[in-house]
């Protein structure tokens, strides 16, 4: 029997949320569709959903607003911000929270395996919480700041453990340099250009014995973390 996954969904454009919804139902998922974050707020009981996604602006309360909620009695259920919003502060905010983000602009291959890939993470006992794969030998220890590759551990600075996951949560999609220096020093890309630069080298540096796993240059200040076990970005992104 197909495993079959209940995904909660608050979105108040209820067009976009329905034509989400049919396309979700012909994967792996159960989903139910709520108009704003209150209605799932009034719903949801811990256990009800394997993952909740959020449009990040609706009436009532922000997506965010809805993510301090649900936390105050489920601290486990993954919980993914989807939103057009491209302000660095929003994603930046969401991963201090310790919730995904996911641009309405990605591509529906790619946010399919996202979405995989965080039910897996948060209900697989060996990498709940703090592992992050990145490829078949190269494992991302959030929690203890570390990369773990081919068993090996390599050990990250507080920086490059931000910056990584940052990376991370918008992985083979291009992230600006103001997103990342936003969420890291909460300044802008002017500021900090040459410690961006810098601690890309060195997470580089550190992924060096894996080159399937990488970090590209985009036009302009903009990165993106390109991994394999994720569809490869389409040219020209």
């Amino acid at each position: 029997m197909e495993v079959k996954y209940n995904l909660w969904y608050a979105e108040d454009d209820l067009l976009f949320g329905s034509l989400v919804k049919e396309r979700l139902k012909r994967e792996e998922f159960r989903v139910s569709v709520f108009p704003d974050g209150q209605a799932l707020c009034q719903e949801y009981q811990p256990g009800s959903a394997h993952l909740i996604l959020l449009d990040y602006d609706m009436p009532g309360a922000s997506g965010l607003d809805v993510v301090r909620k649900i936390r105050e009695t489920d601290e486990g259920v993954p919980i993914v911000i989807y939103s057009v919003y491209a302000d660095p502060r929003i994603a930046a905010e969401a991963y201090n929270l310790g919730v995904d983000f996911i641009n309405k602009d990605c591509e529906w291959d790619l946010f399919l395996a996202k979405i995989r890939c965080f039910i897996r993470r948060a209900y697989n006992e060996d990498l709940k919480n703090s592992f992050i794969q990145l490829s078949e030998t190269t494992y991302f220890d959030v929690a203890r700041n570390l990369l773990i590759i081919d068993n090996q551990e390599v050990l990250l600075n507080k920086v490059n453990t931000c910056l990584l996951r940052i990376l991370c949560a918008n992985v083979n999609e291009w992230v600006s340099g103001d997103q990342l220096t936003n969420g890291i020093w909460r300044l802008g890309v002017k500021d900090k250009i040459k410690d961006l630069r810098r601690q890309i080298f060195l997470i580089r540096e550190k992924l060096g014995p894996d080159a399937s796993v990488r970090i590209e240059n985009g036009y302009g200040t903009r990165y993106r973390l390109v991994i394999p076990i994720l569809p490869a970005p389409r040219d020209g992104q």
